[in-house]
């Protein structure tokens, strides 16, 4: 690459921030405090993809991560779940 010449982003490339969630305020005890949940939407391949930074460093064989996406969906179409709705 030439000097002084840089590589934008493509829009393939940006993460869309959703939340950061305060240090400390982990549920029950875990070691495991999620920071901030991102996602960027991939058009060539028509995937959404999610990235949750955490603080500090999970266990690889004890970290599990559950997404529930409300899809506005009449309530026939609904599964049950462990959250509250809102």
């Amino acid at each position: 690459m030439a000097a002084g010449v840089s590589i934008a982003a493509g829009p393939a490339d940006v993460w869309t921030v959703k939340t950061i969630d305060p240090k400390g305020d982990a549920r029950g005890g875990s070691p495991i405090d999620a920071a901030q949940l991102s996602f960027r939407y991939d058009s060539a391949a028509d995937m959404l993809w999610f990235r949750v930074a955490v603080y500090g460093k999970p266990a690889p064989d004890a970290f599990g991560l559950q997404i529930a996406i409300e899809t506005g969906a009449g309530d026939s179409a609904k599964a049950a779940w462990w959250g509250a709705n809102k």
